[in-house]
């Protein structure tokens, strides 16, 4: 009952509360274990209170179910309302100018919980994102108890910070109150955690700590990756004799999860991530391809970053999940994903047969939107997508038909996804080379296409891997402000 693919749904207050029995079961069951030893009676409480947010209008849920239907995951929240006596709960005073809060300035994330045997397949990272979707302009509160080390480290993971302390009652623990600012706030967010013994507890007792909170976050000078980390790097002085700033933007420690990486480009752009510092997710299809995965894989650490191998039919949507989950079992989380993996075939339209029609949308469209939507679930904030197509996209030319036709879609998906997910800093692009020189390229060419390909770009040779490596990394760094957009990089081979 652990496997297989699951589901999650955001609810609107209705949903939820017509879903209470499923939200019961799972939350009953996980605060059942320490350190939290909820009882019966607490359970019962907690769900009186459920019962009156669910009627409030900015409340939210997440609920995450097996293909039979268990639940195996919730969250929920709303903003707090306004109750100034709510400052007078935290442990250290608060500034009077700061007690004035209308109660929609912060979200409160009330309840995050995952049965036991869903743990550890970054399932709590998607009710997470599930949740907040759409909200990423507003910070985010939650209390977390101290004594339950795997989920502060999953919530810092993903860039809440401790701006103060809270005994939610008379005879609670003291928690510790967490602060998750906008993107665009200095104290930025870090994607996803592994979720081992992920549980926020603290049902109905949050407080909105929104402005103190900023001021504390933004005023220490905190960067992205936390504490202590400048997050700016000096640049040229503005005409106002000010010093302006740029994001400094790295792949150091970045979890980035390949397609198609065990040879050619994508066993590049992994060797090149490593050498860098990234955590690199090396895909690969077949058993024919292990040995490269593998080389890939050593090279990476070699250079100086991390990797691990998983292989995957990516034209089953199962395959997918099964690879990101794989990223995120290895390194807690998922940063960007670059998916390289493709097939060609070249032949006129009238001799194309049913059977490569569908086994090449399989691969250039349906592996390649799968791996996207996957890779915007997994991705928390400030990440990348990125997709290489092909440049024949802007060619006029028979006989890849079915190669780029079946690559033309990736476009629009990139379009689509590039504007559903605005508010959290991912940029979704595709790279569009000319033809490269690798062994993907030459089985469906002869002498004769092959001299015309390489006439046809500005110094008569074709695409280097190399050529494209580096506009990958660029789009993974200071290129982040590029989005929505196919990139042509083959030497005039094509233009648009």
């Amino acid at each position: 009952m652990t496997h297989g693919p699951v589901a999650v749904e955001r609810l609107d207050g209705p949903a939820a509360a017509r879903a209470e029995a499923a939200f019961r079961l799972v939350y009953a069951e996980v605060f059942a274990d320490p350190p939290y030893h909820e009882t019966e009676d607490g359970v019962a409480a907690a769900f009186r209170h459920f019962r009156r947010l669910t009627r409030t209008p900015a409340f939210r849920a997440a609920l995450a179910r097996t293909p039979d239907g268990t639940p195996v995951g919730i969250a929920y929240g709303s903003p707090p309302g306004p109750d100034a006596r709510r400052w007078d709960r935290l442990t250290e005073p608060v500034p009077d100018d700061l007690r004035h809060d209308d109660g929609h300035r912060t979200f409160v994330l009330r309840e995050l919980a995952v049965r036991g045997p869903w743990r550890g397949h970054g399932l709590a990272s998607r009710l997470h994102t599930a949740l907040l979707g759409g909200i990423a302009a507003t910070p985010v509160l939650l209390d977390a108890h101290p004594q339950n080390t795997a989920a502060q480290a999953a919530y810092r993971a993903w860039g809440y910070r401790k701006v103060g302390e809270i005994r939610p009652g008379e005879r609670a623990a003291l928690h510790d109150v967490l602060l998750l600012a906008p993107p665009r706030a200095v104290c930025g967010v870090a994607p996803g955690h592994r979720d081992d013994g992920l549980r926020m507890r603290s049902p109905g007792r949050l407080l909105s700590v929104g402005v103190a909170a900023r001021r504390s976050c933004w005023g220490q000078g905190l960067g992205r990756a936390g504490a202590g980390v400048p997050s700016r790097t000096r640049g040229e002085r503005t005409s106002a004799g000010e010093e302006s700033v740029m994001p400094a933007r790295t792949l150091k420690d970045k979890v980035v999860v390949v397609g198609g990486a065990s040879r050619n480009l994508g066993g590049l752009i992994s060797r090149e991530l490593g050498a860098r510092g990234a955590k690199v997710v090396v895909h690969y299809n077949s058993d024919s391809s292990v040995a490269g995965a593998e080389e890939t894989a050593v090279a990476v650490k070699q250079a100086g970053g991390d990797a691990v191998t998983h292989q995957a039919d990516l034209t089953r949507v199962a395959g997918v999940e099964g690879l990101f989950d794989a990223a995120v079992e290895a390194f807690g989380r998922v940063d960007a994903s670059v998916n390289t993996a493709g097939m060609v075939i070249k032949k006129p339209m009238t001799e194309t047969s049913e059977a490569e029609y569908e086994r090449m949308f399989a691969v250039n469209s349906k592996a390649a939107f799968f791996m996207m939507r996957e890779a915007a679930k997994r991705i928390e904030r400030d990440g990348a997508i990125i997709t290489v197509v092909t440049s024949l996209l802007a060619a006029y030319t028979g006989l890849y038909s079915v190669y780029a036709g079946s690559k033309a879609p990736v476009e629009h998906f990139t379009r689509a996804l590039s504007k559903e997910l605005f508010g959290r800093n991912i940029s979704v692009n595709n790279i569009a080379p000319g033809p490269m020189d690798t062994s993907f390229f030459y089985p469906a060419e002869t002498d004769d296409s092959i001299a015309y390909h390489k006439s046809s770009s500005m110094n008569g040779e074709l695409t280097k891997i190399e050529d494209i490596a580096p506009h990958v990394l660029f789009l993974l760094t200071d290129g982040w402000w590029l989005n929505g957009q196919t990139i042509f990089i083959n030497g005039g081979y094509t233009t648009r």
